[in-house]
């Protein structure tokens, strides 16, 4: 009787699963840029991100085929694969690409247009009776570009590139990981969703994996176009659509930051400043810390002002007004952070701060250098100059 129960429980999806159309489809013309941070959505030919990014999982060598479920949320679909093709250290996740299909009827139309309902896992294991691994992140995205006309997967629809930026970066391991895609929408059959993914061939990934029939190796980024799980989160099918990977999982790309080495090297200029500014190189999205010894008297305690902009400069010697030393500034360009701490009259306390996680700081120069004051005097320290990286 359970046995009973849970087959008709699961009757709706399973219909639509059984049949699983596909229909060959032209590659996307147009791009979508949604920033994942502000939730905009922006058409047509995107610019170039600033910093730079490595295709960590290359799974966007189309097959020309589109295929569908049953739609309204009844269904998700979740690919798996190792990610780590180019070897890049970083595992921070800065943007995907994944190209679709809707024939949701377009926003500038008055339509609802297209939904996107996507997720991503560490350490994900095939097969599992409900989502394995580790969920590091999801999108719903919804009104993104679609058709023409309200329409269905067998009527019509138009094919799009869509860009997601991620800001913040996230930590994403390489290794084992899946991909979801929600079937979301619904088209105007009543049955299938109205928003579809593209499938993938494999010749674009770099795992060889061996053929079933004992031939030479191919490359494959996922041996299975998905594990179909119902709304519940249960695992209702596996299934292939060819007896090789051909085409076999849904299209996606997935970048990460590049490996870039930061950098802080001490800047004296001419040598007239006495205190000294020492700081660790500055990692996106982990914590940096500086410190400023102390070469001149300024009493017993003080303030220590740390400044951080984008370039240095081999400044004139100035009088200071408080004291009468000579100072050096050693600093230009727009502020990019300013830090506050005090000092005992021999070493200030650590000035620290959380460096963002954003891809446009990757690679970025800097210049750093504090002002310091106590014991009526105020004056500049040494410099540091460097750049921003992801170790």
């Amino acid at each position: 009787m359970q046995t009973l129960v849970t087959l008709l429980a699961l009757s709706a999806p399973l219909a639509a699963q059984a049949g699983r159309p596909m229909r060959p489809a032209p590659a996307p013309l147009e791009t979508v840029r949604y920033d994942a941070a502000t939730g905009a959505i922006t058409r047509g030919v995107t610019q170039q991100r600033t910093g730079s990014e490595v295709s960590e999982f290359p799974n966007l060598d189309m097959s020309g085929f589109v295929t569908v479920d049953s739609g309204g949320g009844n269904v998700t679909w979740i690919n798996d694969g190792t990610k780590g093709a180019a070897g890049n250290a970083s595992d921070l996740f800065s943007s995907f690409v994944i190209p679709y299909c809707s024939s949701e009827l377009d926003p500038d139309l008055g339509g609802p247009g297209a939904t996107l309902k996507l997720a991503f896992y560490e350490g994900f294991t095939r097969n599992s009776p409900t989502p394995s691994g580790t969920r590091i992140a999801s999108f719903d995205i919804t009104g993104l570009p679609g058709h023409s006309s309200d329409s269905s997967f067998f009527d019509g629809f138009t094919c799009y590139f869509l860009q997601v930026d991620l800001d913040p970066l996230l930590s994403f391991a390489d290794g084992p990981i899946g991909y979801s895609w929600e079937f979301a929408d619904l088209g105007t059959d009543g049955i299938y969703a109205g928003t579809f993914p593209f499938l993938a061939n494999t010749s674009s990934c770099s795992s060889l994996v061996p053929d079933p029939q004992g031939q030479a190796p191919y490359r494959c980024c996922s041996v299975r176009p998905a594990d179909a799980y119902a709304a519940n989160g249960q695992l209702i099918a596996v299934f292939t659509f060819a007896p090789y990977c051909i085409p076999n999982s849904i299209a996606i790309d997935l970048r990460e930051a590049a490996d870039v080495a930061a950098s802080a090297t001490p800047f004296t200029g001419d040598g007239v400043n006495q205190d000294t500014l020492l700081a660790g190189a500055p990692v996106v999205g982990e914590p940096w810390s500086a410190q400023v010894t102390l070469g001149h008297g300024h009493g017993t305690g003080g303030l220590v002002r740390l400044i951080v902009r984008t370039a240095s400069i081999n400044g004139p010697t100035l009088i200071s007004p408080f004291g009468g030393r000579p100072f050096e500034p050693l600093l230009s360009g727009p502020r990019l952070a300013s830090l506050l701490t005090t000092h005992d009259g021999t070493v200030s306390a650590p000035l620290v701060a959380q460096v963002p996680a954003s891809l446009s700081l990757v690679c970025a120069p800097f210049a750093a250098q504090a002002t310091i004051s106590g014991g009526g005097f105020v004056d500049l320290s040494t410099g540091l100059v460097g750049n921003l990286g992801t170790h």
